[in-house]
């Protein structure tokens, strides 16, 4: 199933994924899930911005949210990047907002 992926409220700045239609029930907690382990200091990952040798925040985008639904929930099936800055599509979708 397709689902936005939005970096803003007015839908300018999105990008597209394709999950299993498995996940869709799931996809807020699993979006808390991805943020709880990004944000978590004690996690080393690609994403921090540092700063005097601090974590000081996490500069991610889809591919991030993607590459870790991969790893972290496999069992579930495997998700895609299907467009990244797509126009706001004609038809309605689930969306998470980053």
């Amino acid at each position: 199933m397709l689902v936005i992926l939005a970096f803003d409220e007015d839908l300018e700045d999105i990008d597209i994924i394709d999950v299993p239609n498995i996940t869709i029930d799931n996809l807020e907690k699993i979006q808390t899930d991805f943020f709880k382990w990004i944000f978590d200091k004690k996690n080393d990952h690609d994403y921090w911005v540092i700063k005097s040798g601090e974590k000081t925040s996490c500069a991610y985008d889809s591919l991030a949210f993607i590459k870790w639904m991969n790893e972290k929930y496999p069992v579930l099936g495997h998700v895609k990047l299907i467009e990244q800055c797509a126009k706001k599509p004609d038809k309605p979708m689930p969306i998470l907002y980053f």
